[in-house]
């Protein structure tokens, strides 16, 4: 049952947001590789995450003078669906903006009787141009991963590119689902509800009701978005301010009797492709609250109310494939020259599209039967079952282990539990070179299609891994007729073995890496789990000192998580003076190999860079800024005495006021916060000289820092009355706030208003509770992050 306002008057919203990333995982070690493009960040999943994903996830609403006066969780008031590749990224490496997504679709569910959240197929695939088994997986993968993730059946799905055709309908119905969300000019006609056909002709479908697709073994309800207001938020810049957005809102209600106006974007237009995009939303959202006669709402929950009247016939698009909301043309930007193009120079074709897909049908061809053969080799269950139960081990929300236990029966050996994992993995990367975007922008040399290349060869390599099937000699030759844009890149087998092929053997490369973790006690040392690679252990014996050189030998042993294939690598190396280590060797068979540090993974080898750097900047640390109070006192003396303080005292000086602050910060992590006045007057008066003697301190580092204590301190807060701590905390950001100095904020005022929520939610006898900070205290901090506390003051009065 709906749970918003039963009012005649009202006008219902249904923003949708399309948020997905391509999967960018190294196909061999699970790893995501450092992409330059993407600077400042490791890469485009961290910086879309920071940019868009978190921000809307907790965004902020500002009064007029810049403060915080609400956060809000936009993902509680959008239609809202997930890539299932991203989430299991942001599962593991943003836990916290996770949660939110899951807490959003908790919440519209309480609030709405249906959640807002919606499945998608599994990795982006443009169905129609799927083969129907691989339509048929991507789609139930998809509402697998659903199901693990928000705990219930989905109601509709998210097409990849809206892209449909009847056979795709046909697996939607036959899966229960209930609606799809396509574009205005997919609609080809309307069956009205007096049985004339209506043809639209050039015009979009409408975008405000829902209509019925009927199929012969059932029907499917399609909402069309609407395609002007879409275009004016993710193009003309709507998003900049929330009266316009409310009025563009508004103004798509053309009557009186119009009750829905449903709009579909990419959900990176809120935030990342629209600079703070996510705070116009956020802004309308509390603008309107829950009196609003315009309310939001999502397409399961009004189509319960409103289920639809009419039938809709969708275009059959070009050659009867289908139709897409990217492609005038139906689906051919995935397939073919179509000219739609995105990023592409003068003089530019995409001719390379058709080769490059004719290569990968020709592939997964001759590679299913290879897979199919290993699987029913194993058991007496059906080779495509078994690939749809893979999809939970796909997702993260099942190991490997514990797939092959549900599949062979109690006696299976280590060798049948590799072989079907190995016909698993390599069926997975068959559908991962389909991925959209290898095809979406303008040459075979970008990113995306080098990547849906990686996956392709890593097929190819597990299932005929001795080359006696030909698949990769085969993909090789056929690649050749696909050519760049970019005269230099050449043709797609160029492509293939100048960026695709490893130059050293992976399994070599992974047994380096669980070295270099070992030799520089790394967190997690040489049992880490580290991508889709479990370190196992590595010995280490010394052969020989020599001038300061320490020669080593030992084993190194990992399993590969994704197929339990277990290695074990002899290795030898030289350890300079100065504990560098830059290559190692390695036993393969019976020859040595050499691996370089510079060919291991970027995010080891920074890593591996801090941790050499952190010793020398450790002792500096300890060394210097444990004096700043000698160099302090120093200066004052000489400053009474009225002579120099000195070329190499100031050097001096300079160096202690650097450190000092960052050991201080150190030291109070682990104090007690009642511990904490001795550093607290010791750092103010550091960062109260640095104006005076023209010193720059690190500042970066001191926020960063400061802000990890002040959140675990909020955190602690949130479940623990003590105004001791409280008071030491609010002491704290006053003399950091006093220089200047603003500790990571987004981070810290998210933790700080949660902790404004959790105190004036309460009852009043918190504040006669002994040792209770007062309401007046928790204002105070709150005042200090810069947050606006003036509704909470309200509405506790």
């Amino acid at each position: 049952m709906i749970r918003y306002k039963a009012d005649h008057m009202n006008k219902y919203i249904i923003i949708h947001g399309h948020f997905y990333q391509p999967p960018r995982e190294d196909p061999w070690t699970g790893l995501i590789e450092r992409q330059e493009s993407a600077a400042p960040f490791m890469d485009w999943n961290r910086r879309i995450t920071a940019e868009s994903y978190a921000a809307c996830g907790s965004s902020r609403v500002l009064d007029g003078n810049g403060s915080i006066l609400s956060i809000i969780n936009n993902y509680s008031y959008l239609s809202f669906n997930f890539g299932p590749t991203l989430l299991t990224w942001l599962e593991k490496e943003a836990p916290n903006v996770y949660q939110r997504i899951l807490e959003a679709d908790k919440e519209s569910l309480k609030r709405l009787g249906h959640g807002n959240a919606v499945a998608q197929s599994f990795n982006h695939t443009i169905l129609p141009l799927d083969a129907p088994e691989s339509a048929k997986l991507q789609i139930e993968w998809g509402l697998a991963d659903f199901q693990g993730r928000f705990g219930r059946d989905a109601e509709g799905m998210w097409l990849p590119e809206c892209a449909v055709n009847e056979s795709v309908l046909d697996i939607l119905i036959e899966k229960g689902l209930k609606y799809v969300i396509l574009s205005p000019w997919q609609g080809e006609s309307i069956i009205q509800t007096n049985g004339r056909k209506k043809s639209l002709e050039a015009h979009p479908a409408p975008s405000n009701r829902p209509f019925k697709i009927n199929r012969p073994k059932g029907s499917i309800t399609a909402f069309f978005y609407d395609g002007e207001l879409a275009s004016r938020i993710s193009f003309g810049h709507l998003l900049r301010s929330r009266e316009g957005l409310e009025e563009a809102l508004r103004g798509a209600f053309s009557t009186e009797k119009t009750k829905l106006v449903t709009v579909a974007t990419d959900g990176e237009i809120y935030g990342h492709h629209e600079p703070y995009g996510d705070m116009c939303l956020s802004a309308l959202i509390d603008h309107l609250g829950d009196e609003s006669d315009l309310q939001f709402t999502n397409y399961a929950a009004y189509l319960d109310e409103h289920p639809p009247k009419e039938e809709v016939l969708l275009r059959p698009g070009d050659e009867g494939r289908g139709t897409s909301w990217s492609c005038s043309h139906g689906v051919g930007r995935w397939m073919r020259d179509c000219g739609c193009s995105t990023g592409g120079e003068e003089g530019w074709n995409q001719k390379w599209r058709k080769p490059l897909r004719i290569a990968f049908d020709s592939l997964k061809k001759e590679a299913d039967p290879i897979w199919k053969k290993m699987v029913s080799n194993l058991t007496e269950k059906t080779a495509d079952a078994v690939l749809t139960e893979y999809g939970k081990v796909v997702s993260g929300l099942q190991t490997s282990s514990e797939f092959v236990g549900t599949i062979l029966d109690d006696q299976y050996s280590d060798s049948d539990a590799v072989n079907l994992l190995v016909a698993m993995e390599g069926a997975k990367f068959l559908q991962f070179m389909y991925t959209s975007c290898g095809w979406f922008f303008a040459d075979i040399s970008g990113i995306e299609p080098i990547q849906n290349m990686r996956y392709a060869y890593r097929a190819a390599e597990l299932l005929d891994s001795k080359g006696t099937k030909g698949l990769i000699e085969r993909l090789t030759r056929r690649l050749e007729k696909v050519e760049s844009n970019i005269q230099i890149m050449g043709s797609g087998s160029d492509l293939l073995r100048g960026l695709v092929i490893p130059k050293i053997q992976p399994e070599l490369k992974a047994a380096a890496l669980f070295f270099w973790r070992h030799l520089y006690n790394l967190p997690g040392l040489d049992y880490a789990e580290w991508g889709s690679l479990q370190g196992k252990g590595t010995t280490r014996r010394t052969v020989d000192t020599d001038e300061g050189e320490l020669r080593l030998e030992g084993e190194i042993s990992y399993e590969e998580t994704s197929t339990l294939r277990s290695y074990k690598f002899p290795y030898r190396t030289v350890i300079d003076e100065h504990l560098f280590c830059p290559v190692i060797e390695l036993m393969d068979g019976n020859h040595w190999t050499s691996v370089p540090i510079k060919s291991m993974p970027t995010v080891l080898r920074m890593e591996i860079q801090k941790t050499l750097l952190k010793r020398s900047e450790k002792r500096l640390m300890v060394s210097l800024g444990s004096k700043v109070a000698d160099r302090l006192m120093d200066l004052k003396v000489v400053s009474a005495l009225d002579l120099p303080f000195g070329a190499t005292r100031w050097q001096s000086l300079e160096l202690a006021l650097h450190y000092g602050p960052m050991l201080i910060l150190k030291r109070m992590r682990k104090m007690k916060p009642r511990d904490w006045s001795e550093s607290l007057e010791l750092m103010d008066q550091i960062l109260g000289r640095r104006v005076e003697y023209g010193v720059d301190l690190d500042a970066g580092n001191i926020e960063q820092s400061a802000g990890l204590i002040v959140s675990q301190i909020s955190e602690y807060l949130e479940k623990h009355s003590d105004k001791a701590i409280l008071a030491k905390l609010i002491e704290f950001l006053g003399i950091l706030q006093q220089h200047g100095l603003r500790p990571l904020r987004p981070f810290v005022q998210n933790a700080v208003y949660a902790l404004l929520e959790q105190r004036f939610n309460r009852n009043e006898e918190i504040d006669t509770e002994k040792d209770s900070p007062c309401r007046s205290e928790i204002l105070d901090l709150a005042y200090l992050l810069n947050i606006n506390p003036e509704r909470f003051v309200n509405g506790y009065e």
